[in-house]
């Protein structure tokens, strides 16, 4: 058992430290590969360390210290700068399942795991959650969608219902972790039209968000475009968003950066 403890304090420490250190980061607003070359480091090696993959030896965190103008002591005290939120979007059988009315492949699926972790991570740091879920209804022909793909998505039909092992993570989160997470029905592509989603975020003293999901170049970029402009800074990690559409999705990765200077994590 002592061993047991020891070990989960060890993997808290990981994660606050890499959660301060990002924190820091954004809050001087630099990227992960300029505070990388600011600190003679590798931009994997930051990566890592703020998702709690590795832990940095001291004399890395001098340099990560050094590169962002504050003490080590920083990353080991201190209120939190910000409030985060995961953003899931339409993660669901239609889409992920090889029986889905919208099947995106199963390069789709494979992000599952990535998506799991995020959850996790989230969770566990006592930050939030929103699953948001593409909801339609039968015959419905004053939506626009609907002259343009299959019935889809349908309220209460099993493709409406999450995908496999990310529906599993979401039910495990809401046992333990109630308050931190809400289920959103949206109707457009973006989270935010028609929704609670900004007000749920603004109670919660919400100002960064990380948005994942598929399409990328579709539910994605319309959420991302959005939490842009309601102010929120967002993050979009490549390993927790698909489109079949590979020149749709570079465009939209490509956007989020350019246009709206999002943290692209590749």
């Amino acid at each position: 058992m002592q061993e047991q403890d020891n070990t989960l304090s060890m993997n808290l420490d990981k994660l606050e430290t890499g959660w301060r250190i990002k924190e820091l980061r954004m809050a001087q607003n630099i990227s992960v590969a300029e505070l990388a070359q600011a600190a003679h480091v590798s931009k994997s090696l930051i990566s890592q360390v703020e998702r709690a993959e590795v832990y940095p030896s001291l004399k890395t965190l001098e340099k990560i210290a050094s590169a962002l103008k504050v003490n080590v002591g920083d990353f080991f005290q201190g209120e939190s700068l910000m409030k985060r939120a995961f953003i899931l979007n339409d993660y669901t059988n239609d889409l992920i399942s090889e029986e889905g009315a919208l099947f995106c492949g199963l390069k789709a699926q494979a992000i599952a795991p990535a998506i799991c972790s995020y959850l996790e991570e989230f969770a566990v740091a006592g930050d939030y959650i929103a699953v948001c879920l593409d909801t339609h209804f039968p015959d419905d022909s004053f939506h626009p969608e609907t002259k343009l793909f299959p019935a889809h998505n349908i309220k209460n039909s099993h493709g409406h219902l999450l995908y496999n092992s990310v529906a599993q993570k979401i039910a495990s989160i809401s046992e333990r972790h109630p308050k931190q997470i809400i289920i959103i029905e949206k109707n457009r592509y973006s989270a935010f039209v028609g929704t609670k989603l900004d007000i749920w975020l603004r109670s919660r003293g919400v100002t960064h968000i990380t948005v994942s999901g598929v399409c990328t170049d579709m539910c994605v970029l319309h959420t991302v475009i959005d939490a842009y402009g309601l102010g929120y800074k967002v993050t979009v990690p490549r390993a927790v968003c698909y489109s079949p559409n590979e020149e749709g999705e570079q465009f939209a990765l490509e956007h989020f950066q350019t246009a709206m200077g999002v943290e692209v994590i590749f």
